[in-house]
C-alpha cells in the first residue's frame, strides 16, 4: 500500500510539532509539507503532490472559517480535514483513514 501523503496547516509551531510527532508514529502516513501561514499553504497545495490537507484548530481560529471556504473554492478537488481542539490521536487517525478510503473508492469507481 502506498503512503497517505499529508500536508499539515497550523498557525502554531508547537501544534505543528505535536501533529508531526503524532503522525510520524503512523507508518502509512507521510507528511509532505507543513505550513504555518495561509499563503504558504496555498503554495504547497499547488506544488506538492498530496492526498489530504489537514487544517488545525488554531489556523482555523486565526483565519476564521473563511480559510476553509476559500480553499475549497480555489481547489475544488481537495480532500480537506478540519481538526478541532476535541480531537485526539485516535480521532485524527480515523479522520485521515476515512478521507483516504473515500479517495481510493472514487478512484476505483473511475470518478
Amino acid at each position: 500500500m502506498s503512503k497517505i501523503k499529508v500536508i499539515l496547516a497550523e498557525s502554531s509551531d508547537v501544534m505543528v510539532y505535536g501533529l508531526t510527532h503524532l503522525l510520524f508514529e503512523q507508518p502509512e502516513i507521510e507528511i509532505v509539507g507543513k505550513a504555518t501561514r495561509y499563503n504558504h499553504l496555498c503554495q504547497l497545495i499547488e506544488d506538492v503532490p498530496h492526498h489530504i490537507v489537514i487544517i488545525g484548530p488554531l489556523m482555523i481560529e486565526k483565519y476564521s472559517h473563511q480559510i476553509v471556504d476559500y480553499i475549497l473554492n480555489r481547489f475544488p478537488e481537495i480532500n480537506l480535514i478540519e481538526l478541532d481542539d476535541k480531537d485526539n490521536k485516535a480521532t485524527i487517525i480515523q479522520k485521515i483513514q476515512s478521507s483516504y478510503k473515500r479517495i481510493i473508492d472514487l478512484e476505483v469507481e473511475g470518478l
